[in-house]
């Protein structure tokens, strides 16, 4: 077949069979040359950075505290590449199509599956960008000194869920709003990291008793007693009771004393959860109470879940721990394999304990507790570990 005569022959573009010509063009061209234009436009864009930075993040169930990137812009790069190649284009040198081909599958083949509580995430502990930056908290400077009863009768519902919207939260009188969006939370937070524990024990134990340490006003007992659980809350405040009191007036609750203690009976609790209560303790030996007294509590047979700030995996890596030395008041933060410390935190009211892994795992054996799993609570905050440890039966 001989191209046509005129611009459109220019190309080498031949003229379908039967089909109508108008204006001496063919009626593909048009849509063929936005295709062509789309094919090397870079859109949608994609990062370029270094070979050893993975770009893509797949979240298989989408959390609202969890951001979730697709691998749509993977997609166009390797469509956009490969029709660069097949049209021999003249503007697409070959090497820039191999570029961004071989670019997509080292951003692929460079990521590593993990397993997030419910979800299924892809890590890889080369990628600390964006994502892995902590979301912005909103408290007053001075709660970094002053405790947790003090924060109760301040405001109460911002101490609990620190974002914006809740820092002009009231003392006292509470708007449906905010409530909405404070119990809303809570179910979030039961439904990726409690319910899966219930779900476990439930084949063991048909009524588990569920505890939560560090309840506060409520916020995830609420969703424990929608979903028709036995169960009860410890909080160190006895304001955060009197709040817990009359928004969730169902379960039993319990003040700790002086000493960190509350009147609930040994191996009373299948289940005892914390989530974003013990990274709030400024002093180690308190810190030891707190795991002590959720230990003891546990029946045998029964299940610790708890929320932690560990600095040992915030390189992402959940099989290569680093290595933290735990003082009174202070950590000392260490690479694996290194001998001096590249960081060390001072604990205060608000940022506490970042309690070393090997340390943890000794404090929870010596009270007869086997970890079992462990898993980032976000991407947005490495540090915030789930642990899921066992009691020996």
């Amino acid at each position: 077949m001989t191209a046509p005569a005129g611009p459109e022959g220019e190309g080498g573009q031949l003229t379908q069979p039967g089909a109508s010509v108008s204006a001496g063009r063919p009626r593909f061209w048009f849509p063929f040359i936005a295709f062509m234009a789309w094919a090397v436009s870079g859109w949608p864009p994609i990062a370029h950075g270094p070979p050893s930075v993975s770009r893509t993040r797949t979240l298989v169930t989408p959390r609202m505290d969890s951001p979730a990137t697709d691998t749509t812009a993977s997609v166009a790069v390797d469509l956009r590449a490969m029709t660069a190649v097949w049209m021999g284009l003249d503007n697409v040198p070959a090497a820039l199509a191999h570029r961004r081909m071989e670019e997509a599958r080292r951003s692929r083949d460079m990521s590593e599956s993990r397993v997030y509580g419910p979800d299924v995430m892809t890590v890889s502990d080369r990628d600390k960008g964006p994502a892995s930056a902590e979301a912005p908290t909103y408290f007053p400077d001075h709660w970094r000194e002053v405790g947790w009863e003090q924060k109760a009768r301040e405001n109460p519902l911002s101490a609990v869920m620190t974002i914006q919207e809740m820092e002009a939260a009231p003392a006292e009188d509470f708007s449906p709003e905010m409530l909405e969006a404070f119990f809303t939370k809570g179910r979030l937070l039961f439904n990726n990291h409690i319910a899966p524990r219930l779900t476990e024990l439930l084949a063991t134990d048909a009524k588990p008793l569920v505890v939560e340490y560090g309840c506060g006003a409520g916020r995830i007992l609420r969703a424990v007693v929608d979903a028709g659980y036995p169960c009860a809350g410890i909080d160190i405040s006895r304001t955060m009771l009197r709040h817990c009191a009359r928004l969730v007036p169902e379960p039993a609750l319990y003040p700790l004393d002086d000493a960190g203690r509350c009147a609930l009976p040994s191996d009373s609790a299948a289940l005892v959860y914390s989530y974003a209560v013990v990274q709030h303790i400024s002093r180690l030996s308190n810190y030891v109470t707190a795991i002590d007294e959720m230990c003891r509590i546990v029946q045998p047979g029964g299940v610790l879940a708890a929320q932690v700030n560990c600095e040992d995996f915030a390189h992402g890596d959940l099989d290569n721990p680093d290595r933290t030395e735990n003082f009174e008041t202070y950590s000392l933060h260490y690479r694996a394999g290194e001998s001096e410390p590249h960081q060390r935190h001072k604990y205060n009211e608000w940022s506490g304990v970042y309690i070393g892994y090997g340390t943890l795992q000794g404090l929870l054996a010596e009270r007869g507790l086997t970890i079992e799993r462990r898993y980032f609570h976000t991407r947005k905050k490495l540090r915030g570990l789930w642990i899921v440890a066992r009691k020996a039966a």
